[in-house]
């Protein structure tokens, strides 16, 4: 036998199917003789009732009996796996249940596969089971109930349960059964009370109720229908309609009723549930307060005269226990579900108050979700993206607070685009800072990268303060070094060996100048100029410059070396530099021409450090500075010989110290 297309795609959909008559009335009485004698057998794969002699489960009849060794390969059987499988299949276990109807243990609910998996190791849940039926099955006879669609959940998490039964089991909770009953796709059908309890019931069948809840697919019950099935010739009036018409005197089997100003008509429409509060709002009394021989003197049965009355299991260990919107964990609520009866009771209330749960008005919801939205992308803007996001985070559990107070209130504020906006706002917001601080760097590196250190171009955008390109006057400390007997020099090495020499020379004594932030302005010829405290701004800015002299001595003293390695027996003189610094205001700006532009300094303070630096010959030493770059450094500057000198465009003298190198 091989299946159809639409057996396999019925299969896909529901997760399983049905063969009746796939064996004969012959064949299934040739098993049904085999049973007796293997349960008659003591051997370990007999597994018996607790505490009786009756075999609950025998395991392995294939390998001891002949007419279970040819069922268990049987093409009948073994066929239609294969084709759902796509591939060859194995016999993982054969076992026969004998359970009778009624008696024994219970089954309880649960997968194979978490037997299988726990306890064999088998590694993937590509496996299925085939159920031959040697009695008939119905809802009084020991039924193999499944849930239609279960399957579609994939391996559902199990515990052990050692202690229900003689058989251990890989068992599932029978809250999640509950869910997975009012959520399958199974054909509905309905199961009335015993025919005694009809007999009291004046309209018969049409006084039930059908009591299921239909919870949506989060699994919270959040609505009911008054109306299960429309067809006025069948009972199917929900349980909370069915209680509110006997309250009042209605006829359940009317085209239509009127409660508290709303109308309902028989048609089967979901209606929101309007929850008077968390679970144990509703008044509860117990039955053993109702079964006391003075019952009706106490306070708490007295106060249910006049009311709608439901009669309901309300343990914790009852499987009639449904999540809520009161099972989201919030602050001063208990998470735990609502039993069944509960549910009901506020389904009752709201049909006889009329009070249901409504949307809140676009009008007041968008323009608030406007708001928030504005604000907090004004926040996102002007703040870090770490502060940035825990801003965000913040408003997604704050909304919550007000959502929270308008559901008590029977007024639904949605808070998923509210959350979505803020995701969404500050998503945007952070990849529009990363493309504009991007653009910025690019700029930013465009103009300066050659002359500073990336982390100084990172200080700048991340200070959000672009240098004044138009020109701003700033406190700032200029350093010149200039090469001694440059142009004896470049007279005896050929324009070759000058341009290597510039470049190696060059390469070793930035490096300094951008380790401390400062920006190397401009290479004339020989002389390098660096600015610090422009274009990023550094309180110790004479510090930097003086300590950045003092690191191009040592690189100078350590390129002696390399001259006379490269340019042995070429009468060089002794190779040497000097390094004026001086701290002053200068005027910083973007200068230049149309078509060639650079940003500079210019003033007093530029041309003072570069008559400072020909000062180092008069005082013999490498870095000559100012009195005020020796100040503006404060301590730990180790200076040598003083010198006041007229520096040529200053009336003033300059007080000059010899920075010794350490």
């Amino acid at each position: 036998m091989r299946l159809t297309q639409e057996q396999i795609d019925q299969f896909d959909r529901e997760g399983y199917l049905f063969f009746p008559g796939q064996f004969s009335p012959t064949e299934t009485r040739t098993l049904i003789d085999a049973v007796p004698p293997l349960y008659s057998r003591r051997e370990a794969w007999n597994v018996r009732e607790k505490g009786k002699d009756a075999v609950r489960t025998n395991f392995a009849a294939h390998l001891v009996s002949k007419p279970f060794a040819t069922l268990a390969r049987h093409p009948r059987m073994v066929q239609p796996v294969v084709d759902l499988f796509g591939e060859p299949v194995y016999m993982h276990q054969f076992k026969i249940n004998g359970k009778m109807a009624f008696e024994g243990d219970v089954w309880q609910w649960h997968q194979d596969y978490g037997t299988w998996l726990n306890d064999d190791m088998m590694p993937t849940e590509r496996a299925m089971n085939v159920a031959i039926f040697l009695d008939d099955v119905n809802e009084y006879n020991g039924p193999l109930m499944f849930i239609p669609g279960s399957h579609k959940r994939g391996v559902i998490e199990a515990k052990h349960d050692l202690a229900t039964t003689s058989y251990p089991l890989w068992t599932v909770d029978n809250a999640l059964i509950a869910q997975l009953v009012e959520t399958s796709q199974g054909d509905m059908e309905v199961m009335g009370p015993p025919q005694e309890h009809l007999l009291m019931m004046p309209n018969g069948a049409y006084d039930t109720g059908i009591a299921n809840h239909f919870p949506d697919n989060d699994k919270l019950v959040r609505t009911f229908y008054p109306v299960v099935i429309p067809d006025k010739e069948f009972p199917g009036v929900g349980l909370a309609m069915q209680l509110a018409l006997r309250a009042t005197g209605g006829d359940s089997r009317a085209d239509g009723w009127t409660f508290a100003g709303e109308s309902f008509s028989r048609q089967r429409e979901r209606r929101r549930i309007g929850f008077v509060g968390p679970p144990g709002s509703m008044l509860t009394v117990s039955m053993s307060k109702l079964l006391k021989a003075d019952a009706i003197n106490d306070p708490e049965v007295k106060k249910l005269k006049g009311r709608s009355v439901i009669i309901a299991p309300n343990n914790i260990g009852t499987s009639d226990r449904h999540f809520s919107p009161y099972s989201r964990l919030l602050p001063g609520f208990d998470n735990e579900p609502m039993s069944g009866g509960e549910i009901h009771a506020n389904a009752i209330e709201t049909i006889m108050s009329g009070v249901y749960p409504r949307n809140l008005s676009l009008w007041i919801a968008w323009p608030a979700l406007v708001l928030v939205l504005v604000f907090v992308v004004t926040l996102y803007l002007r703040m870090h993206p770490a502060a940035g996001l825990g801003v965000g985070l913040a408003f997604s559990v704050a909304i919550l607070i007000p959502a929270f107070a308008l559901f008590q209130k029977d007024l639904l504020l949605a808070v998923a685009p509210f959350h979505v906006a803020l995701a969404t706002a500050y998503l945007a917001t952070l990849a529009l800072r990363l493309t504009g601080e991007e653009r910025q760097r690019a700029q930013l590196k465009s103009m300066f990268g050659q002359y500073v250190s990336d982390v100084v171009v990172d200080k700048l955008i991340a200070e959000g303060q672009r240098p004044n390109l138009s020109g701003e006057k700033l406190e700032v400390s200029v350093l010149f070094s200039d090469i001694r007997n440059f142009t004896t020099i470049s007279e005896k090495l050929d324009a070759e060996e000058v341009v290597e020499m510039l470049n190696a020379y060059f390469g070793l004594t930035c490096e300094p100048i951008l380790e401390q932030g400062g920006m190397v302005n401009k290479f004339i010829g020989d002389a390098v100029m660096a600015v610090f405290n422009s274009p990023v701004h550094y309180d110790d800015h004479a510090r930097r410059a003086l300590i950045a002299a003092q690191g191009m001595a040592r690189e100078a003293e350590g390129f002696k070396i390399w001259m006379r390695e490269r340019f042995p027996d070429r009468g060089l003189p002794e190779f040497g530099i000097g390094i004026g610094v001086h701290t002053g205001p200068a005027v910083m700006g973007d200068i230049g021409s149309v078509k060639r532009r650079e940003y500079t300094a210019i003033g007093d303070t530029v041309n003072a450090a570069s008559r400072l630096e020909g000062v180092t010959k008069e005082l013999g030493c490498v870095v000559a500075a100012s009195a005020a770059s020796i100040k503006a450094a404060g301590e730990g500057i180790r200076t040598g010989r003083r010198q006041v000198v007229h520096v040529k465009g200053k009336a003033e003298p300059i007080e000059v110290f010899e920075v010794l190198i350490d």
